[in-house]
């Protein structure tokens, strides 16, 4: 797990885990996500500075995408 440096002010810790399985990401990957989460997390409304975010993604049972 790498810190990326996110905009040139901050360090933001990457880690995806599926279905208890970390999985490594280079850092393409990791300042992709960084970029993408943060820049999600800052637009919203009644979220002014934050230090940390988990976001969780679960598919809807019966579906096999």
């Amino acid at each position: 797990m790498f810190a990326v440096r996110w905009m040139g002010t901050e360090d933001i810790v990457v880690a995806i885990t599926i279905d208890g399985r970390d999985i490594p990401l280079n850092r393409f990957v990791q300042k992709f996500v960084s970029s993408v989460v943060a820049g999600m997390i800052d637009s919203l409304r009644g979220v002014d500075g934050w230090e940390g975010a988990t976001v969780t993604v679960k598919r809807k049972s019966g579906r096999n995408c």
